[in-house]
This record gives structure tokens, sequence and C-alpha cells, in this order.
């Protein structure tokens, strides 16, 4: 018999829009396979008979799926947002970059044992939208031939839940918390507006410390140090106009 002492809590699956019952049934099953239950679906299709013939022996998970309409609101609560995309191009490196391997990132997150993860993958056709890339910390991709790189929604999850299953889900630490981030990253900007920092270059640049944050996994103490230098440069800076 299963209990919830058999699942490991720290890892949250999200979903955006899938488009095939059938897919979202099997990657309950996978979850269930490798030791998680909780399943985020944003704006998912109806789901039916054939997503629970699919989801077999985890229709328990099927079931529970939290249900939300935006991405924001299936990822609050979670210090780290890992995407995971099979595109990329030069252009948009910025967005979609660096990118990990599925075990690169398990090995990252044994050292960092996040208390909170959302493993989000988008769509069965076009996967996630630029906007929705900018807006996570990590970028996993699975290593796949050229000839061929297309991969099942469910088949990439087993994959990635597969390596993920080793990793220790408590925290070392306590971890800042995701608006103690968020609060960092506005006094940051606010720091580059005050001394002059090129205007559009900030979004970027602002994308890529978030990123860096995310890979580093700051405790609160550090966070506060931080926002703490960050006080004095806005302080130096002013007495420099006066």
């Amino acid at each position: 018999m299963v209990t919830a002492r058999d699942f490991r809590p720290g890892l949250r699956v999200v979903l955006v829009e899938p488009r095939h019952e059938g897919n979202v049934g099997s990657v309950a099953r996978v979850m269930k396979n490798f030791g998680f239950s909780r399943l985020c679906l944003v704006n998912p299709c109806p789901l039916g008979g054939q997503a629970r013939a699919m989801a077999l022996h985890a229709r328990d998970i099927l079931q529970g799926a939290r249900r939300h309409r935006t991405l924001e609101a299936a990822l609050r609560g979670a210090p780290l947002a890992v995407g995971a995309t099979a595109k990329g191009s030069p252009g948009d490196g910025f967005l979609r970059g660096p990118r990990m391997t599925p075990r690169e990132l398990a090995a990252h997150l044994k050292k960092r044992r996040p208390r909170e993860t959302a493993l989000v993958l988008g769509r069965e056709d076009f996967g996630l939208r630029t906007e929705e890339m900018a807006r996570m910390d990590l970028i996993v991709t699975i290593p796949t031939t050229r000839a061929y790189p297309s991969l099942n929604l469910s088949h990439a999850a087993a994959i990635l839940l597969h390596e993920l299953s080793a990793v220790p889900w408590e925290p070392r630490s306590p971890p800042a918390a995701p608006q103690s981030l968020q609060a960092y990253l506005d006094d940051w900007e606010q720091t580059m507006a005050d001394i002059g920092y090129f205007p559009h270059r900030r979004q970027r640049a602002r994308i890529m410390l978030r990123r860096l944050l995310a890979r580093a996994g700051p405790t609160r103490l550090e966070l506060s140090m931080l926002r703490g230098q960050l006080r004095q440069t806005r302080n130096a800076a002013q007495r420099g106009r006066r």
C-alpha cells in the first residue's frame, strides 16, 4: 500500500496548457513511479476517461491535481522554477540559457537541497512561450539526436523525474523566501537606475541575475547582506549627486 511517506513533497510538476488528456494521465502515472505526487495544471484540456485510463493506479494524483488559470498562480510559493525546453537559438540565449541536462540539474539540486521546486513542462506542440521561459530560474534540456529531438510529454517527464528522484528534498539551511528574492531584485533595479546603468539593458540583466541567484540558492542571511550592500551603493550615489 502506498502512503504519504512514499512521496517526495519538495517537487511540484507543472503542466502548462496540456492538450491531450492521455498525456496528463501518463504524466500522473510517471510521477507515481518515481515518488512524486504534486501535479499542477495550467488551463488544461478536459480530463475524462482517457486520462484516467492512462493514469491507471495513479488516479489519485490525477484527481488531486490543482488547476490554475495562470502560470504565476501555479508557481506561487516555489522559490525555484525549472523550465524544460528542447528549443533555443542564438538570438534568445539570455532567455533560454544557460541550460542543464537532467543529470546536471539533479547534481545541482543535490548540492542546494531546495525546500520547494517547480518543474514546468510546456505544450505538446510548441512547449513554453518566450515570456514563460523568461519566468524560469533554471532551464533543463534533455539531450536528443538532431535528427528527431521531439519527445512525448510523458516520456520527457519520465526522464526528468528519474534523475530528480535521487535528490534529497530537505534544505540544509533556511533558504531565502520567494518574496525576499523579489524584493532584492526590485532593490537592485532601483539601484541600477540610481547609478545610471543603461535602461535598455536592465531587463535582460535582471533575468540573468535572478537565474544566477537561483543557481546559488542564497540563504536569508546571505540575501540580507546583499540587500545591505545595495543600500550602501544607493546612499553613495545620492551623496555623489549632492
